[in-house]
């Protein structure tokens, strides 16, 4: 149960996404049309985050531990479960200070510190995804690369365009990341082992 312990704190800290923005947005007796769309674009990243994280990865730690001797089975759970699992859940408290702001302000542009949230989550969220990714297969997802310097991008772009305009392109570019992830891993190796283990998981099913 130990991949599962890990899964549930990723998702009490993207429920906390979801309580923070929900909470800004029932305090105000003021929300406009673009206060709505950015609630809805912010969900939309969790949504996302959500996807890139639970499309496959649990079913991956899990499948490395058990293959895994007794001794590199420590390691792994070591490396995955606390060294890089820590700054997947800081990248998603970070994103939800910064869609509190978005919700808040959604016409204002992103000044310096929000910019630098911005860049700091990316790295954190993508980052971690690669980290795992590297430790539990030796490989680097191009796709994630890609996402992670169009983020980056973003990041400067924000500091130029409303913050409602930064959060959709940020829901686009992680939605989109974590969708050509998913199909990259359905016609893996690992999906391939996977669904010899579980061939009644439809998740790891390449057919």
């Amino acid at each position: 149960h130990f991949a599962e312990r890990h899964s549930l704190f990723i998702t009490i800290a993207l429920g906390e996404v979801l309580v923070a923005i929900g909470v800004n947005s029932a305090e105000r007796t003021d929300m406009s049309a673009l206060g709505v769309g950015a609630l809805i674009a912010a969900s939309a990243v969790a949504c996302s985050l959500w996807w890139a994280y639970f499309a496959y990865i649990p079913e991956v730690f899990e499948h490395a531990l058990e293959a895994a001797s007794p001794t590199e089975r420590g390691r792994v759970a070591r490396d995955v479960g606390s060294f890089i699992h820590f700054p997947l859940v800081c990248g998603i408290i970070v994103f939800a200070v910064l869609a509190e702001h978005v919700v808040h302000s959604p016409r204002k542009h992103f000044d310096t510190a929000e910019q630098v949230l911005l860049a700091g989550a990316a790295v954190l969220l993508i980052g971690g995804f690669m980290a795992i990714q590297w430790r539990l297969s030796r490989t680097v997802s191009t796709v994630r690369l890609t996402g992670l310097a169009s983020i980056l991008l973003l990041a400067v772009v924000s500091g130029v365009v409303p913050g409602l305009v930064s959060m959709v392109c940020l829901a686009v570019i992680l939605g989109t990341t974590a969708k050509m992830s998913a199909q990259r891993f359905a016609t893996s190796p690992m999906a391939a082992a996977l669904q010899k283990t579980n061939p009644n998981d439809s998740r790891t099913s390449t057919d």
